[in-house]
């Protein structure tokens, strides 16, 4: 059986920290994404502050987006590494890496 480098513990809050970024950065995508121009509109006309920063993220939608992707995937090929990292210290390295 191999070691993990980290304490079990350490390498807990990693993953777990790792899938809320992940669903951080996909409810943000989701959320961009599905803003009505209609309601952001409204948002403008009432002066509300956040719809701003809305209109500027939509903007440059394109950068956005890319950021959101990238930052994602960093994200979950991070928790891929962690979880075969725990896979193989129990399962060793054959049945682990599955």
């Amino acid at each position: 059986m191999h070691t993990m480098l980290l304490p079990w513990p350490v390498t807990i809050i990693v993953l777990v920290v790792m899938l809320i970024a992940s669903f951080f950065f996909s409810l943000s995508e989701t959320a961009i994404i599905s803003l009505s121009r209609i309601r952001l509109r409204h948002m403008l006309a009432r002066g509300m502050k956040r719809a701003n920063n809305l209109q500027r993220i939509i903007a440059r939608l394109d950068k956005f987006i890319t950021a959101i992707l990238v930052g994602n995937n960093f994200v979950n090929i991070a928790i891929s590494s962690i979880v075969t990292g725990i896979g193989i210290s129990y399962l060793g390295y054959e049945w682990g890496i599955i």
